[in-house]
């Protein structure tokens, strides 16, 4: 049992490893596809976020005109 236990310890270590080698990899990678992707998601945050800000001018700007 105890055999059994390690050899799996030492099959999870390994796949951890080699996950966190593939993202370190990624990340340092610019021409990475996960890097682009998150680019790009991160671009879209802040189009998003700054739409949201213009529509809340307008909603005030036509609150404003609407209460003469």
């Amino acid at each position: 049992m105890t055999e059994f236990l390690l050899a799996l310890l030492i099959i999870l270590v390994v796949i951890l490893f080699g996950v966190i080698i593939f993202f370190w990899w990624q990340f340092n990678n610019t021409d990475s596809r996960l890097v682009k992707l998150i680019e790009r998601r991160i671009h879209l945050n802040n189009l998003y976020i700054k739409l949201d800000k213009i529509q809340s001018i307008d909603d005030i700007k036509e609150e404003v005109d609407t209460s003469y």
